[in-house]
């Protein structure tokens, strides 16, 4: 039996069903490919919770349209590169801003900060965004429901005992807001990987997953987890859909494994 056959499954036209569809096609993993023993959520966190930041780069590329042009070695160089970028962005933010109080960032860069219900978006559940020029959303219902499962006993634990969801989703956005009024360029948007050349010519593209990395690192830092936010994808996920969080958590044991692996 696999694991998710011990999960309710949705109606076929559910936000839930659609989403986890939308999950397999992006992982490109099939049910087949989940662990076929018993899922275990406090297992599971308490595993992720211990990895270090630099074995989540094969997980950070995972969705990255660019990835299989881009060799192993050179993904975890780039992911190192926008980790110390998002740290350096969140150490100047506190310097910049006085405050380590997301709350006085927040009135201090003109933002507005809405709290709306509802977490869907076509085929994607949202936890937060970031919508220019000046607003920020931090969805209410994967907050309530990812602070249920605190409740099981060793969850809270795993996170060290710190488990501010809704600061690590708030800081994460703010990073993209510096991100996008950076008068000089933030590396994220400006770095251009080379795919190929002619002669002289060179064509390059950007990387749309190293802006995602510098913000999850920009997120850690100001907030200060000891855990990856990263871990929130599959966990937050699980609080909405059992199966769609078990699907991804499962995805991130594996590409954390392979990432050791190669190192």
């Amino acid at each position: 039996m696999s694991i998710l056959d011990r999960f309710p499954k949705p109606a076929a036209d559910s936000l839930t069903r659609r989403y986890f569809e939308f999950m397999k096609s992006r992982l490109e993993m099939d049910l087949a490919s989940v662990p076929q023993e018993d899922f275990s959520l406090v297992e599971t966190v308490q595993d992720l919770a211990k990895e270090p930041a630099g074995n989540w780069w094969n997980y950070a590329f995972l969705h990255e349209p660019l990835r299989n042009k881009i060799p192993p070695e050179e993904q975890r160089g780039l992911f190192q590169e926008a980790w110390a970028w998002g740290w350096k962005v969140a150490d100047e933010c506190k310097e910049r801003y006085g405050s380590s109080r997301l709350s006085n960032v927040v009135n201090d860069m003109g933002l507005t900060l809405e709290k709306p219900e509802g977490i869907s978006n076509s085929s994607r559940v949202l936890f937060a965004e970031y919508i220019p020029p000046s607003e920020v959303r931090v969805y209410r219902r994967g907050i309530r429901e990812g602070k249920k499962l605190l409740g099981q006993p060793g969850i809270l634990e795993a996170l060290g005992g710190h488990a501010p969801f809704f600061d690590v989703l708030l800081a994460h956005e703010l990073y993209h807001v510096a991100e996008e009024r950076d008068p000089n360029g933030s590396w994220t948007q400006t770095y251009r990987y080379p795919l190929w050349g002619i002669g002289s010519h060179r064509y390059c593209a950007s990387i749309g997953c190293l802006s995602e990395i510098a913000a999850t690192a920009f997120s850690m830092r100001f907030v200060k987890v000891d855990w990856s936010p990263f871990l929130l994808d599959g966990l937050l996920l699980y609080g909405i859909s059992a199966e769609a969080g078990a699907s991804t958590m499962c995805s991130m044991l594996k590409t954390v494994q392979v990432a050791k692996n190669l190192s």
